[in-house]
């Protein structure tokens, strides 16, 4: 841009010179009239070729696959990028063509190149150190269950927080319930969480743990289940059991919520995701921090995870960027 305003006012000046010289007939003025017109010269080839790398694109991906999403032209073999926006799309012969000698050039070597991937609708869970049951199938027995949990007690110190994650089999098990967990693990918190993630059941010590009373009353949106006096037997469904997750990540330190973030991030970038909507079930502004400490590489956006009773409604949103993480209210 300087460059080409020099150019300017030294042909403007050359026209002066220009005009003076003839009016006056002075060899001086000639002469320096000629110097300013090679000087200008040289000066507009210069910013030419500024405008040119102007132009040019900062990345060429060539002989590739690459889907459009446009019904004219669904695939096409390549594509060019500048900044932070796509400039064309076309023949690698067309692209190449917007490359200059700064242009970074990729050879997809017929490899499929997509739009990045939303994700949207993610939950972050963290979790403090635990030992987990390594239970062989997806869908366990309760039998199974029952007899790994009898191992760990048997094993670790007491007060270690065992986890288990279970399916439909344990759950339609009315035998998995806060009474029997007590009896096997009296001394272990123990939460087994189903693989769907909108309940859990858990025992008397886990209860302390995290701060459930025994006569803990239901949130909106959720339930825990209850005897006939109404003291909880060890299940919480739906938003009863998000207060469970949000009672956890309070009490995970630091270090492994960070490590849970950025292997968040690993699998994102591995797989393609570009952005992820995550419903923060513990604190958003904690959930939002943890993630820019992380230093997302993929763009986020921590929202509330909304839930609206006779008591509580839902706030209207607002969002705020920095640091790749937006925050809506």
């Amino acid at each position: 841009m300087q460059l080409r305003r020099v150019a300017f006012l030294l042909s403007h000046l050359l026209g002066v010179f220009y005009a003076f010289a003839m009016k006056t007939q002075s060899s001086f003025c000639r002469h320096l009239t000629k110097i300013a017109a090679s000087v200008g010269a040289i000066l507009l080839l210069v910013s030419a070729g500024a405008r040119s790398r102007d132009a040019a694109a900062d990345y060429v991906l060539l002989n590739g696959k690459i889907f459009t999403a446009t019904d004219a032209r669904p695939y096409v073999q390549a594509i060019a990028i500048k900044g932070e926006r796509i400039v064309a799309v076309g023949t690698s012969e067309e692209i190449s063509s917007l490359a200059s000698a700064h242009t970074i050039r990729l050879d997809l070597q017929g490899r499929v190149v997509i739009p990045g991937i939303n994700d949207a609708h993610y939950h972050f869970l963290p979790r403090p150190p635990a030992h987990q049951l390594t239970l062989e199938e997806r869908d366990p027995s309760w039998e199974e269950v029952k007899k790994q949990i009898t191992t760990t007690v048997a094993g670790t110190p007491k007060e270690t927080l065992i986890n288990a994650v279970i399916g439909v089999a344990v759950m339609d098990d009315t035998d998995a319930n806060r009474a029997t967990l007590d009896r096997l693990a009296p001394n272990h918190p123990v939460q087994l969480a189903c693989f769907w993630g909108h309940c859990s059941i858990f025992n008397s010590s886990f209860m302390r743990k995290v701060g459930i009373a025994d006569k803990e009353p239901n949130p909106p949106g959720g339930y825990y289940t209850r005897d006939a006096d109404g003291r909880l037997t060890g299940r919480s469904v739906e938003y009863a059991n998000f207060r469970l997750h949000a009672r956890l990540q309070h009490m995970t330190p630091e270090s492994v919520q960070l490590q849970d973030a950025r292997q968040l991030f690993d699998e994102a970038t591995r797989f393609g995701v570009t952005s992820i909507q995550v419903m923060a079930i513990g604190s958003r502004d904690q959930t939002a921090a943890i993630m820019r400490k992380a230093q997302s590489p993929v763009r986020i956006r921590v929202m509330d995870f909304s839930i609206s009773g006779p008591d509580q409604s839902t706030v209207p949103p607002r969002v705020r960027d920095l640091n790749n993480v937006s925050v809506t209210a």
